[in-house]
């Protein structure tokens, strides 16, 4: 009788070891939606988290509703695409000029044999990211909401131009008041009414004009 020790299996060599991973994430949760796992990155050693218009953990934040990426008869867009969200991506795009401009103007006034590269006085672009800080500060709008109020405050955002994603740093502040900006934007815009074909129909045989678009504001 003879005893016989567990060996590895054919082809799995004795050295190989389980891949482990470990990670640690920021959870944002809201009365009324679920814990949401955001997308975030380091920097300076603050946490910064990803914004997008079509993010449906982001909206889920937003409304306490899932997202409908088109508009539904009584219950707004549902997402986050919206004039408020668009206007933050412009004051990131400001902040993100003005410092790269100040970093171009600056090495444009070195000594020539100090300069690498000669350049003409150019528009800001996407690959001088490098010249400046990655963080901007941007200020906000004053915002008031079902009784809440933001002040205008400055709020710390990375650098961007052309990107639709907006990175914020993570602060129970600053989610409180994007969280208030998407949901004030839901019904900024009423749609128009379509007349309906008979109405169409009598426009054209009467020689009327049809109806010019129009956009309302939202009561």
């Amino acid at each position: 009788m003879s005893a016989r020790g567990s060996s590895p299996s054919d082809g799995e060599s004795g050295d190989e070891q389980v891949a482990v991973k470990i990670e640690q994430k920021w959870a944002v949760t809201s009365s009324g939606s679920r814990t949401w796992l955001p997308t975030t990155v380091e920097k300076a050693g603050a946490p910064f988290v990803k914004l997008a218009k079509f993010d449906r953990g982001f909206v889920k934040f937003c409304l306490n509703k899932t997202m409908s990426s088109t508009s539904k008869k009584g219950d707004g867009h549902r997402n986050a695409n919206v004039p408020h969200f668009d206007a933050m991506l412009g004051l990131r795009k400001e902040a993100s000029v003005l410092a790269a401009s100040a970093a171009l103007e600056m090495e444009d006034s070195l000594p020539e044999d100090s300069k690498a590269v000669r350049r003409k006085k150019r528009k800001v672009r996407e690959e001088d990211a490098h010249l400046v800080s990655p963080i901007v500060t941007i200020q906000t709008p004053q915002l008031e909401w079902k009784g809440v109020t933001h002040e205008s405050r400055g709020m710390r955002v990375l650098w961007g131009l052309t990107s639709k994603n907006l990175w914020i740093e993570l602060t129970v502040e600053n989610m409180s008041f994007m969280k208030n900006l998407v949901a004030s934007g839901q019904k900024q815009l009423k749609p128009r009414k379509r007349a309906s074909p008979k109405k169409k129909l009598r426009n054209a045989e009467s020689g009327a004009l049809p109806e010019a678009p129009a956009i309302h504001a939202a009561d």
